[in-house]
C-alpha cells in the first residue's frame, strides 16, 4: 500500500545558486515515503490488537479504552503536524473542493466510525457497576467523551491521506457493523431449547448475546457461544457494603435449582471460592453441575459455591430439585451463575475448541425484560443487560 499526497506535490525550483547541497538538502526522514513504515507499522500493529481482543472475548474492554487511547494520539499527531506545517486546513475552506477528494472519503470514514462506536457502546457497555468495571455513567463517558476530540480533528487531516490506517478504520467499520447486525437481526429463540429458570427473583444478565460485543463468550477460541450468566442487582449495584466481601454480592449463596427434569453426569463440590477480583485458571468452572436433560443435551450450572453442592454423579433430578448454591469458584471475578446447555457432558473446566458445542436456549414461565420492556414469551435471545423474573 502507498500514500495518496493532497494536496498534489509541487516542483520546487532549482536555486539561484545550484542544486542545495546534501548538508542542507531536507531530511528525507520528513519525506511522505520516509512515514510510509510508520504507518504501516501503526495500523498492523492495531489489526493484532484487536484481533487478538476478539480471540480472546476482550471486545468489550477494547471498547471501553480505545477511544481515549485514539482519540489522545490523533491530537498528538496533529499537533506534531501543525509544528512541521504538514495540516491540510483546505477541508474547512472547501469541503466539496474537487482536489480534497480523497480527505473527504477518509472524513467520511472517520465519522462512520464514530457513529458506530456510539451504536456499539448503546449494547455493549454494563449498564450495572460488577466485576470492578467503573459505574455505568463513567463506562459511558470514557467512550463517548473521547469522540469530541476524535471527530472534530478530522476536520484537520494531514495533507499526505493514509491508506494503511484508513484501511484499519475500514476494517473496524465492518466489524461493528456485522456485530450490530449479530445482535439485533440474528438473535432470534425460536430454535433454542426451552428450559426452566434455575433460580427464582429476578436476575440481572451482564454476559450474553450473539456477538463479541456484548458477551466474553463469543468467541471462536471456545465451544460457549451460547452460555449465559446471571447476577442480582439492585441500584445499578451487583452488592451492599464491602466490595471485597463474599457475602456483600446478593445473588451469594442463593439456591441454583435444576433446570430440567434429568441425570446428574458431572458434580465438583471441592474447588474455594475465589476473592473478589480473583480467579483460577487450571479450573475455569470451578464446582459445577452438569446434568444430562435429553439425547445430546446437557445443562451445565458452574461457580457453584464451595461445598454446597447437594447432587451426586447418578442422581436423578426433578426441575425445581436445589443442586447448589451460587458462589465464586473457578474463573469467576464476583459471584454469579455461569449457565449453558452443551451437547457434551463435559464441564468445560477450560472452554477449550473440541469440548463440543453450546446450543442456544431460553426459559418457560418467566418475564424477560429489555429496555424497560416485558414480556412473558421469550421470543429473542438473552443479551448483556436484559432481566429474568421468575413466575410463580
Amino acid at each position: 500500500m502507498t500514500d495518496t499526497q493532497i494536496p498534489p506535490q509541487v516542483a520546487t525550483p532549482t536555486p539561484p545558486h545550484g542544486p542545495t547541497s546534501s548538508a542542507t538538502r531536507p531530511s528525507d526522514v520528513t519525506s511522505p515515503r520516509s512515514r510510509r513504515w510508520p504507518r504501516r507499522t501503526l495500523a498492523v500493529a492495531l489489526l493484532i490488537i484487536a484481533t487478538g481482543a476478539w480471540l480472546t472475548g476482550q471486545t468489550y474492554q477494547l471498547l471501553l479504552l480505545a477511544p481515549a487511547a485514539v482519540a489522545g494520539a490523533t491530537l498528538a499527531h496533529r499537533a506534531i503536524a501543525a509544528k512541521q506545517g504538514r495540516l491540510n486546513t483546505t477541508l474547512v475552506k472547501g469541503l466539496l473542493d474537487p482536489a480534497n477528494r480523497p480527505a473527504l472519503a477518509q472524513l467520511a470514514l472517520r465519522f462512520a466510525l464514530a457513529i458506530l462506536v456510539v451504536f456499539a457502546a448503546d449494547i455493549a457497555l454494563l449498564d450495572i457497576e460488577a466485576g470492578g468495571l467503573p459505574s455505568p455513567t463513567m463506562q459511558r463517558f470514557l467512550v463517548v467523551a473521547p469522540l469530541f476530540v476524535f471527530v472534530p480533528l478530522q476536520l484537520l487531516p494531514t495533507k499526505t491521506v493514509s491508506r494503511s490506517l484508513n484501511v484499519v478504520v475500514a476494517v473496524t467499520v465492518a466489524f461493528l457493523g456485522f456485530q450490530l447486525v449479530q445482535v439485533h437481526y440474528n438473535s432470534s429463540a425460536e430454535d433454542a431449547v426451552t428450559i426452566e429458570a434455575p433460580f427464582d427473583g429476578e436476575w440481572h444478565v451482564p454476559s450474553a448475546g450473539r456477538s463479541s460485543l456484548v458477551t466474553h463468550h463469543w468467541t471462536p477460541l471456545a465451544d460457549q457461544n451460547y452460555a449465559v450468566d446471571f447476577v442480582i442487582e439492585q441500584d445499578d449495584r451487583t452488592y451492599s457494603g464491602d466490595p471485597n466481601d463474599l457475602t456483600s454480592y446478593y445473588c451469594w449463596g442463593r439456591p441454583m435449582l435444576a433446570p430440567a427434569d434429568g441425570t446428574v453426569v458431572a458434580a465438583q463440590d471441592d474447588q474455594p471460592d475465589q476473592r473478589i477480583g480473583e480467579t483460577a485458571h487450571d479450573n475455569y468452572a470451578g464446582n459445577v453441575v452438569v446434568i444430562e436433560f435429553g439425547t445430546d443435551l446437557y445443562v451445565q450450572l458452574a461457580h457453584l459455591r464451595s461445598g454446597s453442592v447437594a447432587v451426586e454423579v447418578g442422581d436423578q433430578v426433578q426441575a425445581g430439585d436445589m443442586i447448589g448454591r451460587c458462589g465464586n469458584s473457578g474463573h469467576s471475578l464476583e459471584p454469579h451463575l455461569h449457565m449453558q446447555v452443551q451437547d457434551t457432558p463435559a464441564s468445560n473446566n477450560h472452554h477449550n475448541r473440541g469440548d463440543g458445542d453450546s446450543i442456544a436456549f431460553r426459559f418457560d414461565n418467566i418475564t424477560h425484560i429489555r429496555d424497560g420492556n416485558e414480556t412473558t414469551d421469550q421470543t429473542s435471545l438473552f443479551r448483556r443487560n436484559d432481566r429474568v423474573r421468575t413466575q410463580s
